[in-house]
């Protein structure tokens, strides 16, 4: 069971689960084999054993996983694009075709299919099939999105496309590239909702660093021509949300000042105003409390659990093989909280050392679309070679959550036999002859 407090709650300094432990449990586990984390009392698996190689896996907050959180991506040493069973960590698929590195995004519905871009085609892979749908033919070679965000709505639907150095949106269901386009940056992505499209970290010093977002207009097909400036504080590592309060939001740290997590409207437009007026008219998700704070984030982006998003906490403090010494709450650690109460599930310890520097071994956690498993990277106190990192992937992280039952409904018929248009708080007996 997950904890839900904010307290400090630090790995074991001996014995079975000793955190500098050199092999420790985990890295012992064979793949598809579970252990159950000592503190937070999770269960997660080994999802692949790449020895002593560096990690290729490019995993970040857009989904590592399929739409019903049963195939994982995974980069194996050499190359091959392999598509990997996540019960088991068995390969289904090796071999498969893959676009740019990191720019491979799962159909956010369809269990069965991806996208990635080859030459100047957005194209979807089959996997079941083991062919190929050109999706559409753009006027020229589609360019890297950043590997960072989705770039499809959660109907995959609409579709971010980087091309002759522009970012332009094309609707799939209408076959439209809507008006107006945009400077690349240095990553793109759109909202689930496909309402909101944002460009991140391009220039400027704080409290101007570029953060942009383009509000989309379906009704008329357009990109707004001019964007809002939702963030001008040094923080790239986000993820877009869009909960079922109907906004659209980035979940970001605020790097410099406190290095905590927050929550900002991609309708705001923060352009001229101070550090500490953004952070006023942000909200406080994640309260950090240790020296060197960064790490990954991955939204939950359909279904009943959107209101949600996976986070893994890293410190550039926690080297290889170091003692755990005088830890703080939330360090090191895979979580997940909810993006409109507050609401914490603490997960697991990922046990990844010797970050940030090492972008491989970074735990980068990674959920389905729906939010049912998150996957994560860790090397396990191993550095050899330093970016090294195996897979690991645990199943539920946000628990039993299910959609609210519907209102009362009342009868549908009454003994006239006409419908009846609201709930009847004295029906007619009907008698049965």
């Amino acid at each position: 069971m997950a904890l839900t407090d904010s307290g400090n709650h630090p790995p074991a300094a001996s014995g079975t689960y000793d955190y500098n432990a050199t092999p420790n449990v985990w890295a012992t586990l064979a793949v598809g084999a579970s252990d159950t984390d000592p503190v937070f009392g999770e269960s997660y698996r080994r999802l692949t054993n790449i020895g002593a190689n560096v990690s290729e896996n490019q995993n970040y907050s857009y989904h590592n996983i399929n739409a019903d959180g049963t195939l994982a991506f995974h980069t194996a040493p050499g190359g091959s694009f392999d598509i990997i069973n996540v019960a088991t960590g068995a390969v289904v698929h090796s071999g498969q075709p893959s676009g740019p590195t990191g720019e491979n995004r799962w159909h956010m519905t369809d269990r069965d299919k991806y996208f990635y871009f080859n030459g100047a085609d957005l194209v979807r892979r089959n996997l079941a099939a083991q062919n190929n749908t050109t999706m559409h033919t753009f006027p020229a070679t589609l360019a890297g999105m950043g590997g960072t965000a989705n770039y499809s709505d959660r109907e995959s639907r609409y579709f971010l496309v980087n091309y002759s150095g522009t970012v332009k949106l094309w609707d799939s269901q209408t076959n439209t590239i809507y008006g107006n386009d945009f400077a690349m940056l240095n990553w793109v992505g759109i909202a689930p909702s496909g309402n909101t499209i944002v460009t991140q970290a391009g220039g400027g010093s704080e409290p101007n660093v570029i953060h942009s977002s383009f509000a989309v207009n379906h009704g008329a097909q357009t990109i707004a021509a001019s964007p809002n400036q939702y963030w001008g504080i040094q923080g790239d590592h986000a993820a877009l949300i869009s909960p079922t309060d109907g906004n659209d939001y980035a979940i970001l740290f605020d790097n410099n000042t406190s290095g905590s997590v927050y929550r900002t409207n991609l309708a705001t437009n923060n352009a001229g105003k101070t550090v500490a007026q953004q952070l006023a008219a942000a909200t406080l998700i994640i309260p950090t409390t240790f020296a060197v704070a960064d790490g990954g984030f991955s939204a939950v982006s359909v279904g009943a659990k959107r209101d949600w998003c996976l986070f893994s906490s890293m410190d550039g403090t926690d080297d290889f093989n170091e003692a755990v010494g005088a830890w703080a709450a939330l360090k090191k650690e895979i979580m997940a909280v909810n993006v409109l109460t507050g609401a914490l599930r603490r997960l697991a310890h990922h046990r990844s050392r010797g970050q940030p520097l090492q972008y491989q071994c970074q735990p980068r956690a990674s959920c389905s679309p729906t939010g049912d498993r998150v996957l994560w990277m860790s090397n396990q106190n191993d550095s050899t070679p330093a970016s090294y990192a195996d897979m690991y992937v645990m199943d539920n992280p946000l628990g039993a959550e299910e959609e609210p039952p519907p209102p009362p409904v009342g009868f549908a018929l009454d003994d006239s036999g006409y419908s009846l248009t609201e709930p009847q708080t004295n029906p007619t007996m009907i008698g049965v002859w």
